[in-house]
């Protein structure tokens, strides 16, 4: 009894001297929030390691490492949590979170006792390696054997350049100094490569950055085939020109590419809204894969079905344009593993390479019949209907005021040259430009073009779609071969996508 009574004392005289104790002591403990969730950095799965930090009011207030890559945590009573420490005032102020030192595009309220997914995503610098090198700062190469990331001073050799210009998380801004290879890089992502005579123009800047997933993801989904294996990345010249081509190496996750898939460069044609294929060298180790580029635009590396491969294609002359089509699956080869770039090409068969690309649906007009319509292969019909249905190709006037198609004929330089025109007409890429005239053309044989083929011929060779030969010649008559056909193709497919 006298103990209990002296107990009611003290509980007494604490409350009456020390009143803010006793407040404090009777208040019920604030309960901490718990995370969990997913993380991606630079568009790839945050690797183990990654430090995950949250924030309230600018203080840290809970930590957590990725123990598997892309996740942090689990939904399980017993899986760990980023657990951030918070009192009942702080309620409904902001968390903010970090991905290895980056910020993460998501925020939220603090709620204590809050157990919840939260998915993020951040871009910016990878986290240091195991061995315990720093990882590089955005627009600098990471140190190899230990050490800090060097920046070259004004100073230093004019061979290369790389001085970053922002410091922005995924993003590097390098001036281009005359007489230097400027580099731009965001480790784990892009490096690029750009002699000083590819840029024209004073005070030219190359930026080089990883989109975010708000950006990134909607062009993702337009991907048709193929799976992303790395972030996406932009890289663009400011205050100067790009007249290329530039050395540029893509970043991926040797993870996300399947057994049977091969990973490739494409790049993201903003006028057709679609990705477009560029190929490239992959090295699996280091995960990445080497290309060059002629012009700056959305560059990422997908996965997809590995391309065909030819017999007769190795040491030819127009092998990687080729390649490069076959990528692309605007021409293909033969049952026997050949492609046969020096075989003559038909009429046939080069309307079917252009309609496959240019109009993969088929477009139907019943009442467009060639004379000789029983002679066009089976193949090959939809797309010569096609072609002469958007205006692409006319035939031969036939003396019953009809027209033939002659689709086994060769097709020669000249033809082609009038259908690629009529291409960029339905294009609108000949608007605003200057016109070409009979005048523009510099072939020592320019008197064997005719009247109707010559503004084609100068319209083509005047946007260096076709080009004559060491002779300065033309030949409008002389048939062209499958390799020939591929070049001027490519040559206008890159006008049209980029």
């Amino acid at each position: 009894m006298l103990r209990w009574l002296a107990h009611l004392i003290l509980t007494l005289l604490i409350f009456l001297f020390f009143p803010a104790a006793m407040t404090q002591a009777l208040s019920p403990p604030s309960l901490p929030a718990a995370y969990f969730g997913t993380v991606m950095l630079n568009g790839s799965p945050a690797p183990e390691g990654t430090v995950i930090r949250a924030r309230i009011a600018g203080e840290v207030r809970g930590e957590i490492r990725v123990t598997e890559a892309g996740k942090y945590g689990g939904p399980g009573p017993l899986d760990p949590k980023l657990i951030v420490q918070g009192s009942i005032e702080e309620e409904g102020k902001q968390v903010t979170f970090e991905v290895a030192g980056n910020q993460a595009e998501q925020t939220l309220e603090f709620r204590p006792g809050d157990v919840r997914q939260v998915n993020l995503t951040a871009t910016g610098a990878l986290p240091p390696s195991s061995g315990g090198t720093p990882a590089a700062a955005p627009g600098t190469s990471a140190p190899s054997g230990g050490g800090v990331p060097s920046v070259p001073s004004a100073g230093s050799s004019p061979s290369e350049a790389a001085v970053p210009q922002s410091t922005m998380p995924g993003v590097v801004q390098v001036p281009v100094r005359p007489g230097a290879v400027t580099v731009a890089e965001v480790p784990g992502a892009v490096r690029i490569e750009v002699l000083a005579s590819a840029v024209s123009g004073e005070g030219a800047v190359i930026t080089a950055k990883v989109l975010p997933d708000s950006e990134a993801m909607p062009l993702v989904a337009r991907a048709e085939g193929i799976t992303a294996a790395g972030p996406v990345v932009e890289v663009t010249i400011e205050g100067g020109q790009f007249t290329g081509p530039a050395e540029v190496e893509l970043f991926y996750d040797p993870g996300k590419v399947a057994p049977d898939k091969v990973p490739a460069a494409y790049f993201y044609s903003e006028r057709k809204e679609k990705w477009v294929f560029l190929g490239g060298s992959h090295d699996p180790q280091a995960g990445v894969v080497r290309l060059e580029v002629t012009h700056l635009t959305k560059f990422a590396v997908f996965a997809r079905k590995p391309p065909q491969k030819f017999t007769d294609l190795s040491g030819h002359w127009a092998e990687s344009t080729l390649c490069r089509l076959v990528g692309m699956e605007v021409v293909s080869g033969y049952p026997d593993g050949t492609f046969k770039p020096e075989k003559e090409l038909t009429r046939a068969e080069f309307v079917a390479m252009i309609t496959k690309v240019l109009y993969p649906r088929p477009v139907r007009a019943e009442s467009i019949r060639f004379r000789d319509q029983e002679q066009i292969p089976p193949w090959a019909g939809e797309a010569v209907n096609t072609a002469a249905a958007e205006g692409l190709v006319r035939g031969y006037p036939q003396p019953d005021g009809g027209f033939s198609f002659q689709a086994n004929k060769p097709i020669t330089r000249l033809e082609m040259a009038a259908i690629l025109e009529r291409i960029l007409q339905k294009e609108k890429l000949l608007t605003g430009l200057a016109p070409t005239t009979s005048v523009d053309l510099n072939f020592a044989d320019a008197h064997q073009i005719p009247d109707w083929g010559r503004s084609a011929v100068a319209t083509m060779a005047a946007r260096k779609i076709v080009v004559g030969f060491p002779d300065h010649t033309f030949r409008p008559q002389s048939n062209i071969t499958r390799a020939e056909a591929g070049v001027m193709l490519l040559r206008l497919l890159d006008l049209i996508y980029s």
